[in-house]
């Protein structure tokens, strides 16, 4: 067995224990808080990996165009300025796609 089931393993009766001698809250928030954390740090980390450059491209220079990046999911549109990089924002989980416009 794995180190995970036997604490797993020794910490039920603990709790049951507790529970029922000084009330379910005493275990039930904790769980909740490390639900809670877990969540807040696998969300921190989607961020990250995202902001990360990993394509290796050369960044594009600005010309006469103007792109225009939309939100497939819930329609949000973000006007670029000055193109950083090659790679297209994301927004609600998803790459956003790009529409590039020709100034005149």
């Amino acid at each position: 067995m794995s180190a995970r089931r036997w604490v797993l393993l020794a910490a039920a009766p603990l709790a049951v224990i507790t529970g029922l001698a000084f009330g379910w809250r005493w275990v039930l928030a904790p769980l909740l808080g490390l639900a809670f954390l877990t969540w807040s740090i696998a969300s921190l980390r989607a961020l990250v990996q995202d902001a990360k450059d990993d394509t290796g491209l050369p960044a594009v220079e600005d010309g006469p165009e103007r792109t225009v990046f939309s939100c497939p999911e819930c329609g949000t549109e973000v006007l670029l300025l000055h193109r950083g990089t090659s790679r297209a924002p994301s927004h609600c989980g998803q790459r956003m796609t790009a529409r590039t416009e020709l100034l005149r």
